[in-house]
């Protein structure tokens, strides 16, 4: 399977102006749950705003008053609709990025392709082979008491450039944080007040590091998810999943 990125990119682009503030950004990306946001310029693409942007906005207790020019991600990497998903895959792989603008002839947005429409959309699993999550998991996940302030949470996801951090008790993950949650708290404010178990997702999806990429690639898409927590037999956690750890696994060749 080969498909081209015409079919599993987002055509509906929600972009947004250099001057648009970060808290309009912030109210966009939470209000329509996206990862991203194209900054455009007389429809030419000119820079993005992903989530962990927004993470490192939040660290830096940047004003919610900043324009997006001045944190924007840039420049871009770009490809034109034909290009093929292993080709894709392997420029995420190459530049380190999570989202690529997809532009026509002259150079105008036509599109935006996330690490979820290749993994949900273009049928990953095939690709995937019979490997173990084991052979792919992070096994250094940022492990988080209850009592771990907002503020420290967000550190711990940016000094590490984590999209997720656990909250556990003992070894037990309880709760997730994920960069959207961070997103969201940019959005009301900051990360002055609360503890990371306030804003928390739980129960955690979990996953048994026996089990193949494969399986984890379809619990993620059933679910809508982009993190599973790795445990062994007694459920305590002992690595993380991510897409980007499964888009690592595909065969680009």
């Amino acid at each position: 399977m080969n498909t081209i990125i015409s079919k599993l990119m987002t055509a509906n682009v929600v972009s947004v102006t250099p001057s648009t503030t970060l808290d309009q950004c912030a109210a966009l990306m939470d209000e329509r749950r996206i990862s991203s946001l194209v900054v455009t310029d007389q429809g030419l693409p000119i820079g993005i705003l992903t989530e962990r942007d927004m993470l490192s906005a939040l660290s830096c207790q940047l004003s919610r008053s900043t324009a997006v020019e001045r944190v924007m991600g840039k420049p871009l990497v770009t490809v034109r609709d034909d290009v093929s998903y292993r080709e894709a895959v392997r420029l995420f792989g190459k530049h380190s990025i999570r989202h690529l603008v997809v532009v026509d002839l002259d150079g105008k947005l036509i599109g935006i392709i996330s690490e979820t429409d290749l993994c949900r959309k273009g049928g990953i699993a095939e690709m995937l082979g019979q490997r173990s999550i084991a052979s792919a998991m992070d096994q250094n996940p940022v492990l988080l008491p209850h009592d771990t302030d907002i503020s420290a949470a967000a550190m711990w996801m940016g000094r590490g450039r984590q999209s997720s951090v656990f909250v556990v008790t003992g070894a037990r993950p309880v709760g997730i944080l994920t960069e959207r949650d961070m997103v969201k708290q940019y959005r009301q404010g900051g990360v002055h007040d609360g503890l990371a178990e306030g804003i928390m997702s739980s129960p955690v999806a979990t996953i048994s590091s026996e089990q193949t990429l494969i399986e984890a690639a379809q619990q993620m898409t059933s679910m809508s998810i982009r993190h599973l927590a790795v445990v062994d037999g007694k459920g305590d956690i002992i690595g993380q999943l991510s897409e980007n750890d499964l888009l690592k696994g595909v065969d680009v060749v």
